[in-house]
């Protein structure tokens, strides 16, 4: 079976017309790809309100408000190191990145998006429109390297993040942060 498509082929209409994070790229039609996003919380979405208290910024609040009053803040690096192990532990392959918001300045021609493709299958998942950079999104994308799910979900089940902590709020403004010298 011949796993190219032809140029014309309907398609790669379809993948002009949709932006490349709509499309779900898989060597199997009815596969579905597994990911997971979530939002970085950066320096530049913070606004000092005290000599070393932050609360976060309006424009986050806004954009953030339409997914919910729970919030649940963890270690990046403590979570990607948990996934890369479980990952690693079941041969499968994750790509972890930030989300660039460039897809309105870099129209991908069907040359680009080939070029892209041989990259990584992957890498469209990793790029949106610009419109959404509020979002400050940070996406795990992974390979099951040909293993299948018995089910339309996939879950990975990585060892309990220590940092983790739930947040019930009433707004995302009663969020505030405070800077803690730790001792050594």
């Amino acid at each position: 079976m011949n796993s190219h498509l032809d140029e014309n082929h309907d398609i790669i209409s379809l993948i002009h017309l949709l932006n490349p994070e709509e499309v779900n790229i898989s060597y199997i039609s009815s596969a579905k790809t597994p990911i997971f996003c979530c939002s970085l919380l950066e320096n530049h979405m913070l606004m000092q309100s005290g000599p070393s208290t932050f609360d976060l910024s309006n424009d986050y609040i806004q954009e953030m408000s339409q997914w919910g009053n729970s919030l649940l803040v963890f270690s990046l690096d403590e979570f990607c190191s948990k996934i890369y192990n479980k990952c690693q532990s079941m041969g499968i392959t994750p790509y972890m990145n930030k989300v660039r918001y460039n897809q309105d300045e870099i129209k991908l021609s069907f040359t680009d998006f080939k070029s892209m493709m041989k990259q990584s299958k992957f890498e469209p998942f990793f790029h949106k429109s610009k419109r959404f950079i509020k979002q400050n999104e940070f996406r795990v994308v992974l390979d099951l390297n040909g293993q299948k799910s018995d089910s339309s979900y996939f879950i990975l089940e990585i060892e309990k993040l220590e940092s983790a902590q739930i947040f019930e709020l009433k707004s995302l403004s009663d969020l505030g942060f405070r800077i803690i010298k730790k001792s050594k």
